[in-house]
């Protein structure tokens, strides 16, 4: 929140009006220290393990008073191997906290924006071209890699909509 309050910023959002879906995307930027209560927490403490799960669960718990149905995406794997350590934990943490939600599912994209064992790629192959799919910074998703994320999004949707039970590997 020190940089733009999301927990607001979504309770904001359902106060003027109710959703069918509610999509998240969040904790890219979120490795690293963070003020709670005017003190400093280090990142990865006990302290600011507790907090950030927290601030996870208030997500959650807002979202399912505001849809029907809230997603969570998981972080796809990242270049770093330094920082993609930092980001499997974030992923724990958030699909940890979207069991807690019935309304709330985790959908993990490290297949989907990584290779078959869930690592980091830059490009793959699409409908027989190799496409680009992250950006150069190996963090950033390109149009490609979105147009990917959105087409299991709008599966999931349409199941969702005509009640058939998912069959994707989306824990819940």
């Amino acid at each position: 929140p020190d940089v733009f309050d999301w927990r607001r910023e979504l309770k904001d959002s359902i106060n003027s009006r109710r959703y069918d879906f509610i999509v998240m995307m969040l904790g890219t930027n979120d490795s690293q220290d963070f003020a709670e209560r005017g003190k400093i927490l280090t990142y990865g403490s006990t302290e600011w393990v507790k907090t950030y799960n927290e601030r996870i669960a208030t997500m959650m718990e807002t979202s399912c008073k505001g849809a029907k149905k809230a997603v969570w995406l998981g972080l796809p794997p990242m270049q770093s191997r330094s920082f993609n350590r930092k980001i499997v934990r974030i992923n724990s943490w958030a699909k940890r906290q979207a069991m807690k939600f019935p309304c709330v599912e985790y959908l993990p994209l490290e297949t989907v924006i990584g290779d078959e064992k869930g690592a980091f790629v830059g490009y793959l192959r699409i409908d027989r071209a190799i496409e680009k799919i992250r950006m150069v910074d190996g963090i950033h998703i390109t149009a490609k890699g979105g147009t990917l994320i959105s087409k299991i999004l709008v599966d999931l949707f349409g199941k969702a909509t005509r009640g058939a039970a998912s069959d994707d590997p989306v824990a819940h």
